[in-house]
């Protein structure tokens, strides 16, 4: 009896690296996911900031705009990718891309309309909940969940899809 016990218990010490290794892998991807989301999504609203506040010559203005768009088609990117990664299936939303082309025939140095900075505080609220959902795992070294990442995505992409329906209505 003594020796069942002693095999079985090797028998679990032996099988449980390999799913401890998978679990660490499965975090650490997870973890990796929830920084990069972090980091566009902070990038995404400095461009914001930097547009509406520090903008203060035509050229500078082009460059912060274009920035922006970049960040938002990265932002979109990254949050389909994770989407589909966590759930296996895709993101039935385009908000992002549909408010980034907006945003590039709409943003004109010295004349940010009402529309437009409407739109800029819509991605603004976004990419805010995308940071108070994922910040505090950022550089902590705990773990974040899948569910966590999937209801911030979730959560941002409906912040975008009010202001795309409301401008779909208006239409």
């Amino acid at each position: 009896m003594k020796k069942i016990i002693s095999i079985c218990t090797v028998l679990i010490v032996i099988l449980s690296v390999p799913i401890y290794k998978y679990i660490e892998f499965s975090n650490e991807r997870l973890n990796n996911y929830s920084d990069k989301i972090l980091s566009i999504a902070v990038n995404t609203n400095n461009s914001i900031y930097f547009l509406t506040e520090q903008s203060t010559s035509e050229e500078s203005f082009i460059h912060d705009s274009n920035d922006l768009i970049s960040n938002i088609y990265a932002l979109e990117t990254v949050l389909d990718s994770a989407y589909i990664f966590l759930t296996g299936s895709g993101i039935y939303s385009n908000s992002f891309y549909y408010l980034s082309d907006n945003l590039m025939k709409e943003l004109k140095y010295n004349n940010l309309n009402k529309e437009t900075i409407e739109d800029l505080n819509t991605i603004t609220r976004s990419t805010d909940i995308l940071i108070q959902r994922l910040r505090p795992y950022y550089g902590t070294g705990s773990n974040i969940s899948k569910k966590e990442i999937i209801h911030a995505i979730e959560d941002s992409l409906e912040e975008m899809d009010k202001l795309h329906y409301i401008k779909l209505w208006r239409d």
